[in-house]
């Protein structure tokens, strides 16, 4: 078995006009979620964002907000088998009234013996998925 220590989410807002997300996005993966916030503004129209979640430095601390509480090493591990145990163990929340317009994801999860990608099955289509309240608020990855 191999245990998750770090986590790289890379979001793609698409650029249509509204495409903005105003209001918190989250990664599950397996038992939790984390929340995906850092400094500054997040998923801008045309915009490409990435989330470190867990060891990238000497001090162990992604460039999320709460290194510590979003780490997937602490204060519970997650396992590779996890994962590999249910079909859509992982994905992403958006928790809105107002829309979101979502062109690509992709979740890498990395552990001593583990590199994996997860990603929509077949690619997104553009525009794009939206999300929201009126849309739905999760997306699947495999």
């Amino acid at each position: 078995m191999s245990h998750i220590t770090q986590v790289v989410v890379t979001i793609k807002t698409g650029n249509a006009p509204g495409a903005d997300a105003d209001g918190p996005v989250y990664l599950g993966l397996g038992p939790r979620e984390y929340r995906l916030d850092k400094n500054g503004n997040q998923f801008q129209k045309g915009a490409t964002d990435e989330f470190i979640l867990g060891n990238i430095d000497p001090t162990g601390q992604g460039n999320v907000k709460n290194p510590k509480e979003n780490d997937p090493r602490n204060p519970i591990t997650i396992e590779e088998t996890e994962l590999a145990k249910a079909p859509y163990a992982v994905y992403i929340a958006y928790e809105s009234g107002i829309k979101w317009l979502v062109e690509d994801v992709q979740v890498r999860v990395l552990g001593p013996s583990l590199d994996e990608t997860y990603q929509v099955r077949d690619s997104i289509y553009a525009p794009g998925i939206w999300l929201g309240q009126e849309f739905g608020k999760f997306l699947y990855l495999q």
